[in-house]
């Protein structure tokens, strides 16, 4: 029996699979490690959640048995333990992560938008071509390092606008627009990956820009200050006279 060729379509998917491991970046590296740690952190938290649920059951069984009406074996045996069941189901999913759509986000408040758009953007990252999600990753970085500096910012400055503009608009049309492209238009021709991921990059380096031009505010600022207090105290009158 004469063995089946490859799908030309399937060699090109691992090809590209191989290149992105080769060509892994320390930005695509620390990624991946982010998302492997946020997995982490999700599971510990829904573990101890159930542990608490079942420990409330618990007392509240006992308690209820003690000053109420007494279970008896069959309520111990039978309802306590399935009740506990449907508590621990119930807390190990919720609460449901949801992603976003365009709406939701363009409704958030600025400070929480970059890690609203990262969720966003993470439960996205697996459907995306292989070229596509290193710089996914890219943007990723880019918004956890945005976070804290657009917590300062003023909401109606220049640099609150393009962030809002850029993750709230701009990047989730982006990868709608991909995703409006049907599957089998996609798999037989290449260039929607090509663009997606060619926008993907454009994203990312106005992310990176507006991270730049934040972080020189805040060095400028620092200078000014250390002026300052260099004018006071080196040049000025001094505390000890």
């Amino acid at each position: 029996m004469a063995s089946r060729r490859p799908d030309s379509r399937d060699v090109m998917v691992r090809a590209e699979l191989l290149l992105e491991r080769l060509r892994e970046t320390p930005d695509v590296r620390d990624a991946r490690a982010r998302r492997l740690k946020r997995k982490a952190r999700n599971l510990f938290n829904r573990v101890l959640r159930v542990i608490a649920g079942l420990f409330v059951v618990a007392l509240g069984a006992l308690v209820f048995s003690q000053t109420v009406m007494p279970l008896g074996v069959f309520g111990f045996v039978v309802v306590v333990p399935l009740l506990m069941l449907l508590v621990a189901l119930v807390l190990a999913r919720w609460p449901q992560t949801r992603a976003e759509d365009e709406a939701g986000l363009a409704r958030t408040a600025l400070p929480a938008l970059p890690p609203r758009v990262e969720d966003w953007l993470d439960s996205k990252r697996r459907a995306l071509p292989a070229p596509a999600r290193g710089e996914v990753d890219r943007i990723l970085l880019q918004l956890d390092a945005l976070a804290p500096q657009l917590a300062t910012v003023a909401a109606g400055s220049q640099e609150a606008a393009d962030a809002r503009r850029l993750m709230a608009e701009h990047l989730p049309r982006l990868i709608d627009s991909y995703e409006a492209v049907p599957a089998r238009v996609r798999a037989r021709d290449r260039d929607a990956d090509r663009q997606l991921t060619e926008g993907l990059r454009v994203v990312g380096d106005e992310l990176e820009r507006l991270n730049m031009r934040l972080a020189a505010e805040r060095l400028e600022a620092l200078e000014v200050e250390g002026r300052f207090l260099e004018s006071r105290y080196r040049d000025g009158p001094r505390l000890d006279k």
